[in-house]
């Protein structure tokens, strides 16, 4: 990921364009979450992997396993959407 090798410009610019594939209807919710998480913005990652609930992300089906969410753990916003994607969170 562009952030780990210190370009952030770079995860930037992928963010915006993650975001208008989003516009254009593809579930990219989730990703833009990953990179907002990377970035150090939990409030907006947050935001946005709430969102991947409803926009048709289909990795946020392993989001216990993806250890690039683990700022987000232990996190409210983790646990209610923990709870609503698998019912036991």
């Amino acid at each position: 990921m562009y952030i780990k090798l210190g370009r952030r410009d770079d995860a930037l610019r992928e963010l915006e364009r993650i975001e208008t594939r989003g516009r254009e209807g593809f579930g990219t919710a989730y990703d833009e979450a990953l990179i907002h998480t990377a970035l150090g913005d939990l409030d907006k990652a947050c935001e946005r992997l709430e969102g991947a609930l409803h926009d048709t992300s289909v990795p946020i089906n392993w989001m216990r396993l993806d250890p690039r969410m683990d700022p987000l753990r232990g996190r409210k916003c983790f646990t209610d959407v923990e709870k609503r994607l698998y019912g036991d969170g």
